[in-house]
């Protein structure tokens, strides 16, 4: 089975139905607009896809390419930072039920700069918010800032693997 994802959800997916009419077709959005502004046709093979690093401020923090750079320092999961973790995946979640399309969450993480115990908590707690929710995951990344392989010591960096793993 081939994939074809969409970057923009306006319409044009639907041209890919002309040539490929049972394949998946994996749509993007940017936060929630897509489950607010978006409507589409009957299509038993459409999977909708969000990104959630939500609470920005402890996925984020020290991030290089994050302009200013945000401090470092912060812990999670507060329940005001688990509402804010879960208030993407409630709106995609209605989204889904009202529109009965899955939902695939592409990307979520913590990055490195952030302190093990909070992430292994953040990662642990975000899997278990996805799955509650009926929603397909996968983890933003293997083995870089973010990534549940250390490839210096050749070795899973074990407890984030546990949290993903739901052990």
């Amino acid at each position: 089975m081939k994939t074809t994802t969409l970057w923009k959800p306006d319409g044009c997916g639907y041209v890919i139905r002309t040539a490929e009419t049972t394949d998946a077709v994996t749509i993007a959005s940017h936060r929630e607009r897509l489950f607010v502004e978006h409507g589409h046709r009957n299509d038993a093979n459409l999977i909708a896809t969000v990104h959630n690093y939500s609470p920005f401020r402890f996925t984020h923090q020290g991030a290089e390419w994050v302009s200013p750079v945000l401090p470092v320092g912060v812990t999670c999961c507060s329940t005001a930072q688990e509402a804010e973790m879960t208030a993407p995946l409630d709106a995609a979640k209605t989204w889904s039920t009202t529109k009965r399309y899955p939902v695939f969450v592409g990307e979520f993480g913590a990055y490195n700069k952030a302190d093990d115990a909070s992430r292994i908590d953040f990662n642990r707690k975000m899997r278990q918010a996805m799955e509650s929710r009926g929603m397909s995951w996968s983890y933003w990344e293997f083995a870089a800032g973010f990534g549940v392989y250390d490839p210096v010591k050749l070795s899973m960096r074990q407890g984030l693997l546990d949290s993903l793993l739901g052990r």
